[in-house]
């Protein structure tokens, strides 16, 4: 997400925050390595990361800028798509400013909650946009997994590369089925997502049926979206439910057979305490 601002000086800015792997691509001076360290700490922490940049604009590349965004923003066709187009021809050549860590606290009886799913026969995805290592810290906070779970990283079925890709993956498989009473869960990143479910969707049809749980991470929120579609398009048809609090949830709630958004479980909580109060 980018602003441009002016200051009274008339000095312009481009301020910029997003997700690590989103804003130091696009970084060429600031404490790199500093913040890098300290985002694998704070991940480590189950802390939410996010990245600050910026970048000084010339009057001229300030022009440029209102001209490319006023053209998008009236264009009557592709508009979000265009508009997205013009502030990535902007978000370029930044210089880091460093990376703030939020505690995200669980509420009360999460783990008791996700027991009772399980145990009523759902099967719980987890769709994120945090950093795998928060992700996965928050997992075992929430009970979602337990020191008996194995996790399976799809990063380690990508790292020998696409030509051993297909084997890595069966071996995964394998590995789940000779394994059926231990609890397996699935770590999935959105940057491997397009390919397992585009070129290899039968086998990781077959290996997300077969764990307790998936857990996607470094998601956006069209990707959401997609593997809602994904699980709704499953042999067996499952009921879908989606859950978020977010703008980013928006378009997987809106995919899902049944969604559940922040305004709807705020509306719920506030009639279910009239009926108490009765």
């Amino acid at each position: 997400m980018s602003i441009i601002i002016r200051t009274t000086s008339g000095t312009v800015y481009l301020l910029t925050k997003g997700a690590d792997s989103a804003i130091l691509p696009l970084v060429v001076s600031g404490p790199l390595d500093r913040t890098k360290e300290h985002i694998q700490s704070f991940a480590l922490e189950g802390l939410r990361v996010l990245c600050f940049a910026a970048r000084t604009l010339s009057m001229e590349e300030f022009a440029e800028a209102q001209s490319m965004l006023t053209k998008a923003r009236t264009a009557l066709s592709e508009r979000q798509v265009k508009i997205r187009e013009a502030y990535a021809a902007l978000e370029t050549q930044l210089d880091l400013l460093g990376a703030t860590a939020v505690e995200d606290k669980l509420q009360v009886g999460v783990k008791e909650s996700l027991r009772k799913l399980r145990e009523a026969g759902m099967r719980i995805w987890t769709l994120t946009g945090d950093k795998q290592e928060t992700a996965v810290t928050v997992g075992y906070a929430s009970g979602q997994f337990t020191a008996g779970t194995k996790l399976i990283d799809m990063e380690l079925a990508f790292n020998e590369g696409s030509p051993r890709l297909e084997h890595n993956l069966r071996q995964a498989l394998t590995q789940i089925m000779s394994n059926p009473h231990r609890e397996h869960a699935l770590v999935v990143s959105g940057a491997r997502l397009g390919v397992l479910i585009n070129i290899h969707s039968e086998l990781f049809r077959q290996l997300s049926t077969r764990v307790d749980t998936v857990l996607c991470c470094r998601m956006a929120p069209l990707q959401k979206a997609e593997v809602v579609r994904f699980v709704k398009e499953l042999p067996t048809k499952p009921v879908t439910l989606a859950i978020g609090d977010g703008a980013n949830d928006v378009g997987m709630i809106q995919e899902a057979h049944v969604g559940v958004g922040k305004l709807w479980i705020m509306g719920f909580m506030k009639l279910w305490g009239k009926v108490l109060a009765r």
